[in-house]
């Protein structure tokens, strides 16, 4: 999730946080906030790299939250995201153990539970529906700051970009599950801040960062 770096001397790791993990560490030592969970479940279904076929920083995660295979449904089950899975990795013993656990992950209290990122159907419990993430006020910083880290990840050398290319590389609209109305709440907020110049003159909107990764990072819990 980001929170923290290792480093091996003489068979000894050194831990230490890193920007994410410090303000974390300040503002929210329990990780009990919706800012905190909903940026570490973002951070956890983020893409590694931009090679293809795309793969996540944990894999389990990623193909939950990005896979089209279960967003085009309705709801979707154990089973179902068991399957996806098996089609990622391979038919591996523990493939089925993890699938549960993941999802067990967003019902759990002391997981993700709080941030509401999954419910079950009240018609069938054991069918799941993916719930977007919040765009109220206070939980606007987070994609943010989530927009960023995945730019500095994927794009470091790029000052500029189409909403279109992020969206396609990053996933980024899978995993918050937002419509166009939403994604416009979070760019107004982006350029108000002036944080993205925003340009819609083309067509399609570009994005043009205007400050640097820190920055953000210090408004998270503002």
């Amino acid at each position: 999730m980001g929170l923290i770096t290792g480093t091996k001397e003489n068979q000894t790791w050194k831990l230490a946080t890193t920007a994410i993990g410090s303000i974390v560490f300040s503002e929210d030592t329990f990780l009990s906030e919706a800012q905190t969970l909903w940026l570490l479940h973002l951070l956890l279904c983020r893409r590694h790299g931009l090679s293809e076929p795309s793969g996540g920083i944990a894999t389990a995660w990623f193909e939950l939250f990005t896979s089209e295979q279960l967003r085009k449904r309705e709801s979707f089950t154990l089973t179902d995201y068991h399957t996806v899975l098996i089609q990622k990795i391979g038919d591996m013993g523990y493939v089925k153990g993890l699938a549960a656990l993941v999802i067990r992950t967003y019902f759990t209290d002391n997981c993700w539970a709080l941030a509401e990122t999954l419910k079950k159907q009240s018609t069938h419990k054991e069918h799941y529906q993916f719930l977007k993430a919040p765009v109220d006020k206070e939980m606007l910083p987070v994609y943010a700051v989530y927009l960023y880290l995945l730019w500095d990840d994927l794009f470091s050398n790029e000052q500029q970009l189409s909403l279109d290319e992020f969206a396609d590389k990053t996933c980024f609209f899978k995993v918050t599950n937002w419509k166009e109305a939403d994604t416009n709440i979070w760019l107004n907020y982006l350029s108000d801040h002036g944080m993205v110049q925003v340009d819609r003159y083309t067509g399609v909107p570009m994005l043009l960062r205007l400050q640097d990764t820190q920055q953000v990072i210090s408004n998270l819990y503002s």
